[in-house]
């Protein structure tokens, strides 16, 4: 293999890029929006200062919050150094929670203590050990989700049972249950864990940060391990992990941060999207560097997702769209049949999703594909071959798809109303629409019905006046829009759904022979 050099490393970066790799300095955050190659920038610094000498990869770490993510970034610092994967073996890389778990288990054996059992499925804890005990808990399975979502978010924020309605308060999270009953569960959910001698990943986090707090030694041999730190997806950081990091990067901090303010949607369940805007006030030098550029999106895309700071690599595509139906019924039938369209059309199952905002919402589209024989999933991307992705917005996060049907975008669902009605929430409620809306490669249709009266998403007022305001730009300009559909059509100049569907299932069938 050819030993890779500093330069060489540079060679399919764009500007922005390379000025982020290259940068001098030691306390830094790059500002990567959606589809702007921040993996291969993150991937990049990396290797770069370790051929350099400046950051060797045997003292530096790597945080992700996904396991894809931390595997991911690993295989870009290979091939950026022409080396496989596992010779990387002096690279630390991996989410919080497995760097925890390993490090402790160092602590644990220095200190001839036993490494306690982890309860990885805490709703099946709280199912089987908390709930029953705890009189005035729903038995029904959405409830008890919304319960398990409170502790799931004391526990990322490291709160107490007893401050839960205080913190709940001050941070304007909207109150679902009576305070009290939550603050047992709380309780009664650390109690268990006691009794059972179990931990949960969270308390994998806190183990390390106290171990690290009772011992100056064992701190200092962390930070001496880990003197060059690299973190994913900062925004998505919450109050125990950014402890975690501080105390990592001590008082000699070196680090690369990647994140974007605007994909900031997991407050809800803990995180705290403050801290990536507040770096300056926390590690005094730190400088800010920006990605302009984005090579996911089509710049029609990105204008009707309101992004100003991007600017399209890809060329020119359809115009998004807004369609509106009288019923759910006709909303899911027209997807369901337009999708298979795609399909027919040669775009792969995989390449194509669906995206709403609840697990409600998207269970009914689901069903209609099933229906009409084009099988779908609750997860997939670029690598789902033979079924089309169902998802929500959340889950969406982190994949891209050449065409993306946004639904059910009603008031009430598209903001969400159960968030509650403080402007953190509605922020959150508007990122998340523009993680949604930033799927999309090449294709972007928004959907929504007034069934039982239900009004259109208030958010498609701007998305339609940014594709009113586009269309008139390109009129003015003798700009001809491609066909945004591609639909097979009968001699009346109709989509004829039926030969459409049944050629989809042709498809479908030689996929999965394949």
């Amino acid at each position: 293999m050819t030993t890779p050099t500093a330069n060489s490393i540079l060679q399919h970066l764009d500007e922005d890029q390379v000025a982020a790799v290259t940068h001098p300095g030691s306390k830094l955050c790059l500002i990567a929006g959606a589809g702007s190659g921040k993996t291969r920038t993150l991937a990049a610094r990396m290797a770069y200062s370790h051929v350099s000498g400046e950051r060797p990869l045997q003292r530096s770490l790597a945080l992700t919050f996904t396991r894809d993510a931390a595997r991911q970034l690993g295989e870009r610092v290979a091939q950026s150094l022409n080396t496989s994967k596992q010779d990387l073996g002096s690279l630390t890389t991996g989410t919080f929670h497995a760097v925890a778990k390993a490090q402790l288990s160092l602590w644990w054996a220095a200190n001839s203590k036993r490494a306690p059992s982890i309860a990885p499925d805490r709703m099946a804890f709280l199912k089987r050990n908390v709930f029953p005990v705890i009189a005035g808990i729903s038995r029904d399975d959405n409830e008890a989700g919304k319960l398990k979502a409170e502790i799931d978010w004391m526990c990322a924020r490291g709160i107490m049972a007893d401050d839960y309605e205080n913190a709940a308060v001050a941070s304007g999270r909207s109150l679902r249950f009576n305070p009290e009953l939550v603050a047992r569960v709380a309780s009664e959910y650390q109690s268990q864990k006691k009794r059972r001698s179990v931990i949960d990943f969270d308390d994998l986090l806190n183990e390390l940060r106290a171990a690290m707090y009772e011992s100056d030694r064992f701190l200092r041999s962390q930070q001496w391990l880990f003197q060059h730190i690299y973190v994913d997806e900062l925004q998505d950081l919450n109050p125990i992990q950014a402890d975690l990091l501080k105390l990592w990067l001590g008082d000699k901090p070196d680090f690369f941060f990647v994140g974007d303010p605007k994909q900031a949607i997991y407050s809800f369940n803990g995180a705290d999207p403050t801290f990536i805007t507040t770096l300056e006030a926390q590690f005094p030098g730190t400088e800010y560097v920006y990605a302009h550029s984005n090579y996911r999106s089509s710049p029609e895309i990105l204008h009707v997702a309101g992004v100003s700071r991007l600017h399209s690599k890809t060329t020119p595509g359809p115009m998004p769209k807004i369609m509106g139906f009288e019923t759910w019924e006709n909303e899911t039938t027209w997807v369901a049949r337009e999708i298979a369209g795609l399909i027919h059309d040669h775009i792969r199952p995989g390449q194509v999703a669906v995206l709403a905002r609840t697990n409600r919402i998207a269970s009914k589209f689901s069903d209609r594909l099933e229906s009409l024989g084009i099988p779908s999933t609750p997860s997939g991307g670029e690598n789902g071959l033979s079924q089309v992705p169902v998802l929500t917005f959340h889950r969406a996060k982190g994949l891209e798809f050449r065409a993306v049907y946004v639904v059910g975008a009603i008031e009430g669902i598209i903001p969400f109303q159960d968030v509650g009605d403080s402007r953190e929430a509605f922020d959150e409620e508007e990122r998340l629409f523009y993680v949604a809306l930033t799927r999309a490669k090449e294709l972007l249709t928004i959907t929504w019905n007034g069934e039982g009266g239900s009004a259109r998403s208030n958010y498609l007022d701007f998305v339609e006046k940014s594709i009113r305001q586009l269309t008139e730009e390109r009129a003015l300009q003798g700009i001809v829009m491609p066909n945004s559909d591609g639909l097979t059509r009968n001699p009346s100049g109709t989509p004829d759904h039926k030969a459409m569907i049944e050629q989809a299932r042709q498809a479908l069938r030689r996929s999965n022979r394949s």
